[in-house]
């Protein structure tokens, strides 16, 4: 993925990956929902930061995330969960 990707960051590898998984029929909390399809991964297109920056305000290709959000696209809120798999804005 970096060599085919090398202006990419580690988030959006991550993203690249996660949202071209296949589903598996027998997907399960332990092992996952999908499997790593790496073509699709290569082919994803990252949206635009104005496209996908949902809960701030895009300044120079960067989401700046209002108080209560957090991650690359501030589509997710502190205290949640997943908290602490993203970086913080």
């Amino acid at each position: 993925m970096m060599e085919a990707h090398p202006e990419w960051t580690n988030l959006q590898v991550r993203e690249a990956l996660i949202k071209s998984a296949d589903l598996v029929d027998n997907s399960n909390l332990r092992y996952g929902f999908g499997v790593i399809n790496v073509t699709k991964a290569i082919l994803y297109t990252q949206p635009s930061c104005s496209e996908a920056c949902l809960h701030g305000t895009c300044v120079d290709g960067v989401c700046m995330c209002q108080n209560g959000t957090y991650n690359m696209w501030c589509d997710a809120k502190k205290g949640t969960p997943n908290h602490l798999l993203y970086f913080t804005c």
